[in-house]
């Protein structure tokens, strides 16, 4: 069933998506894009990512400025508050399916990746896929044993992609719960930079796993509301990814949190890290979210206040701790 997807382009050429583009390239001809030429030529040129130590980029892979119109299949792997200008540029057959790789919540329309595809690209339900799961790019490339998830609204296109994403290093599962998966792809990132405030703050195992114990709550509350299913978020797309991005040195969602948590200004931070970290503008996406639909997120709303409203980090845990005493569940 792979075979099926000859062509693949890729749209954004950061490491998740030079990961997925690396993963393919023995079974595909791919092709990835990216908005700033400059950037393309000097990976064309030099076969080297910046943020990819050590990793040559294959020959098989190719950099193009533009997607072609009729390729077999097109994964967006650009941050999720720039799918829309992105994707408003490109024009592919109606029959292309999409694969999304992106994670988060688009701050202006609360929407989720895959509605941003269909309200941009003027496509069904029925075309469009999303991959999910905890992959890190450098681990993927590296070729550790990953397991993720990808869900369709079409059983059909969820497994011909099960099939070609799948070898003895990437395992795919197939979900046909669409909610679940982009909404813990979206609430980890957010529970991963708390996670890092924590850890720079100085604190411990036991703060640690408390704050990302409540954070599951959290993400199920929140999924309840959305309906999404609680085995979704049990699952790879929701505690599995929660776990990679929560622990990880690779997670820069962690690194930004770990930093603000050490008393450096989120400013600062994200100027010298050079790269998106979604858990930041889906904080604020997420804060907008819970009010509208009534949920109470506490340790989201706390990573939005320090974020967005310079909240003393310190003083935070404080008020979590000191909120009133109720039962667990």
């Amino acid at each position: 069933m792979g075979k099926l997807y000859k062509n693949v382009s890729i749209v954004g050429a950061g490491t998740w998506g030079i990961a997925i583009a690396n993963h393919l390239a023995p079974k595909s001809s791919v092709e990835v894009s990216h908005y700033r030429n400059s950037f393309l030529t000097n990976l064309d040129k030099n076969r080297r990512h910046p943020q990819l130590l050590g990793f040559k980029i294959s020959k098989k892979i190719s950099f193009k400025s533009d997607v072609r119109f009729d390729t077999d299949l097109l994964v967006v792997a650009t941050p999720v508050q720039y799918m829309r200008k992105v994707l408003s540029n490109i024009a592919i057959s109606a029959n292309t399916p999409v694969l999304i790789l992106s994670k988060g919540i688009e701050q202006k329309t609360l929407m989720f990746p895959l509605d941003i595809v269909k309200d941009t690209m003027s496509l069904e339900d029925q075309k469009i896929a999303v991959l999910s799961g905890p992959s890190h790019a450098e681990e993927v490339i590296s070729k550790n044993p990953t397991s993720v998830v990808i869900s369709s609204k079409s059983k059909e296109l969820a497994k011909s992609l099960q099939h070609l994403l799948s070898d003895e290093n990437f395992r795919v599962y197939c979900n046909e719960d669409i909610v679940g998966v982009q909404l813990g792809g979206a609430v980890k990132n957010v529970i991963s930079i708390a996670s890092g405030i924590v850890v720079g703050l100085g604190y411990g195992d036991n703060t640690v796993s408390a704050l990302l114990t409540r954070g599951i709550y959290e993400l199920k509350a929140l999924g309840l509301k959305l309906g999404a299913k609680k085995e979704t978020l049990n699952g790879l797309a929701g505690l599995g990814d929660l776990m990679a991005t929560s622990f990880s040195t690779h997670s820069r969602n962690r690194y930004v949190g770990k930093k603000i948590g050490e008393g450096e200004s989120l400013e600062s931070v994200l100027s010298a890290l050079n790269m998106s970290a979604e858990g930041v503008a889906t904080a604020k996406s997420l804060n907008d979210l819970s009010s509208s639909i009534g949920v109470s997120l506490p340790i989201c709303d706390k990573v939005y206040e320090i974020l967005f409203l310079d909240k003393d980090p310190w003083l935070s845990i404080q008020e979590l701790m000191l909120r009133n005493l109720r039962d667990e569940f």
